[in-house]
C-alpha cells in the first residue's frame, strides 16, 4: 500500500510523519524513526447536536408570562 508524508503538530513542535494504511481503519505511522500502529474508530451514528455558540443553541427561551396575584375576598 502507498504511504503519505504528513506534518503533525504537537504543542509548539512540528514533526514529519509517514502514514501507511494497513486496512480496517488501522494505520502505520512512523515519526522520527519510531513506528506506531494506530486505529481510528468508526464514528458513532448518534444524532448530532448543535455546537455551543451556534445560533440555534443561543436562541432566547420564552419566559413565563407574569401573572398578577388574585384578589383575596
Amino acid at each position: 500500500m502507498s504511504s503519505v508524508e504528513v506534518k503533525v503538530r504537537l504543542g509548539d513542535r512540528e514533526y514529519s510523519a509517514r502514514v501507511t494504511p494497513l486496512g480496517d481503519r488501522r494505520y502505520s505511522v512512523v515519526v522520527n524513526g519510531r513506528e506506531f500502529e494506530v486505529e481510528i474508530p468508526a464514528v458513532s451514528q448518534a444524532p448530532s447536536t448543535p455546537a455551543a455558540g451556534t445560533a440555534s443553541s443561543q436562541a432566547p427561551k420564552p419566559s413565563p408570562t407574569p401573572t398578577a396575584p388574585s384578589p383575596q375576598p
